[in-house]
């Protein structure tokens, strides 16, 4: 081993991007480095593939965050619209039961059959929760001949031969929905959608059951066509609609409504004098995620081709009404109830 070796006897060699220290007359074998003899001089940089596989994994991730915070937010709009639906529900139920004790304010003529009395009796009922429970303006404005309402305040009712009537006094609450009415009749400003029974919704609670408006949220209400009157909104702000009668919306549609007249007749009918009658409960319901109701909520004059409501007081267990359906306005399908949120599904009553 050579001893004492001076700065003469060393040697520097460039060879590619780094350099190699020798003793001279020796042939380089490391590179070296000023401060790092046995590594590169510069480190190692991401090649293109690695870049690439890094920016992928990033946006997987992304995807997957963002995908799971849209399920957050579905599943919170979901959850909000069940408990506005729960609330509704509990009020309007209560209500409709109570029919089932009511006094009726009219005279029995003599010489009406035991059949008769009754056909009166749930007929009268039925026209009760029509004036008192709207889900329609139509329900406000005119008896159940479609004219205009009598001076009086008086609604004929018959049995359903025709053979015998009465006449019943319109209930005072609603005298109160019809003043309020033609006060500021409501105005759709142009939606193509009409929001009539989620308004007459909010009115039947907030004239008839005003207590009751201290559970609901500001966040729970809302005036969607700007026409002054309010609904109750989903948990994507869209109103809340309702039927009293729905008919058409049973098994397996429906969990708790059955067309089956023997085991679920209809409880106002206690002496069953339809026997087609079948236990009708109201139907509240948003129109899920998709915005679409997909819900038949009028019947079609065939002679004209329009749409209107009439629900016999005598038989209304054969109507349309309730079923679901297309609608060429709203965009939806036959099948556009299916994500619908309703009181008729177990789960969320």
């Amino acid at each position: 081993m050579k001893q004492g070796l001076g700065i003469r006897d060393w040697g520097l060699e460039v060879r590619g991007s780094g350099f190699w220290v020798r003793e001279c007359g020796k042939h380089p074998s490391h590179p070296s480095h000023p401060s790092h003899p046995s590594h590169p001089s510069h480190p190692r940089a991401f090649t293109l593939v690695e870049l690439m596989v890094v920016i992928s994994v990033i946006g997987i991730l992304t995807a997957i965050s963002f995908g799971a915070l849209q399920l957050a937010r579905e599943s919170a709009r979901e959850a909000a619209t069940e408990a506005t639906i729960a609330k509704l529900n509990s009020i309007i139920m209560r209500k409709y039961e109570s029919y089932m004790t009511r006094r009726v304010p009219i005279n029995i003529p003599n010489g009406a059959t035991p059949r008769q009395a009754a056909e009166l009796r749930l007929a009268a009922i039925r026209e009760i929760m029509r004036m008192e429970m709207p889900d329609r303006w139509t329900d406000i404005i005119d008896p159940p001949n479609g004219n205009l309402p009598d001076p009086d305040g008086i609604i004929p009712i018959s049995d359903s031969t025709n053979s015998i009537s009465i006449e019943l006094l319109r209930p005072a609450m609603s005298q109160l929905y019809s003043q309020r009415y033609l006060s500021s009749q409501p105005d759709s400003n142009g939606a193509p959608i009409g929001y009539g029974p989620a308004e007459c919704l909010y009115l039947t609670i907030n004239m008839g059951f005003p207590e009751e408006m201290e559970q609901f949220n500001q966040s729970e209400i809302g005036d969607v066509d700007g026409d002054g009157y309010p609904e109750f909104i989903d948990g994507w702000g869209r109103p809340i609609m309702w039927l009293r009668c729905a008919p058409g919306f049973v098994y397996p549609y429906s969990d708790i409504q059955f067309l089956d007249a023997i085991n679920h007749h209809d409880p106002f009918d206690v002496r069953k004098v339809h026997s087609e009658a079948f236990h009708l409960i109201p139907l509240i319901y948003s129109a899920g995620a998709d915005g679409k109701y997909g819900i038949r909520t009028d019947v079609i004059d065939p002679s004209t081709g329009d749409g209107f409501h009439f629900m016999s007081e005598h038989h209304p267990y054969n109507s349309t009404i309730g079923e679901p359906a297309a609608d060429a306005i709203e965009g939806s399908d036959i099948t556009s109830f299916q994500d619908n949120i309703t009181n008729h599904h177990i789960e969320q009553r």
